[in-house]
């Protein structure tokens, strides 16, 4: 298919599409997605305009999503290994984020969509657990979880000179706008640069 005609096409469907569907397409930034992985693979820039052209067929229901791995595979001229690597990560980091529209989009004419959940993607073994435990602060720190109303900046600034109020510490330099006693150069005896005449 021609760039210019598939391009339209795009353009075409996603201006179809419900507003909300619009949205939830846009808020996916799936496009940073797609840096990241042809980052990861070394893709170069026309192969990078290919894997965004490609997942956005997807995603406006122009390529069925069963049919991707092999579309994808074909137009970026690559193995079936590395092909199912990019999909691999497609799925995880774009798709999942927007399932469900996908299944309505792909569903048959006249068949009715499913919107259970799917089954449970594990997560891989080499993957860090991301999960983070609730922080509660002990009991015996003060003043966590108040706050104090801080003065208007605009107020202070309007009120006069303002600076900021500083803390002494044992490796504070004393300030260099203070006149210290300097020690006061004595006139020498001789001039060093005179000679004696002989």
């Amino acid at each position: 298919m021609d760039e210019n005609t598939t391009l339209e096409l795009i353009k075409e469907r996603f201006e179809a599409l419900p507003e909300s569907i619009q949205e939830i397409i846009l808020s996916s930034h799936y496009q940073e997605d797609l840096i990241e992985i042809s980052k990861k693979y070394n893709l170069n820039v026309e192969q990078m305009g290919i894997l965004e052209r490609e997942t956005t067929m997807v995603m406006m229901g122009l390529i069925n999503p069963n049919n991707f791995e092999m579309e994808l595979t074909k137009e970026l001229g690559f193995e079936k290994e590395k092909g199912h690597l990019i999909v691999n990560d497609i799925n995880e980091k774009i798709f999942l984020k927007i399932r469900d529209l996908l299944k309505l989009m792909n569903t048959p004419l006249g068949a009715e969509p499913s919107l259970e959940p799917g089954p449970e993607i594990p997560a891989s073994s080499n993957q860090p657990n991301l999960a983070t435990p609730e922080l509660n602060p002990p009991a015996s720190v003060k003043g966590f979880g108040e706050t104090k109303p801080a003065p208007s900046m605009l107020a202070q600034k309007l009120s006069g000179s303002f600076q900021i109020p500083s803390t002494k510490t044992e490796y504070s330099v004393p300030n260099v706008t203070k006149d210290e006693e300097k020690p006061v150069p004595q006139k020498p005896t001789v001039d060093p640069y005179r000679e004696i005449p002989e």
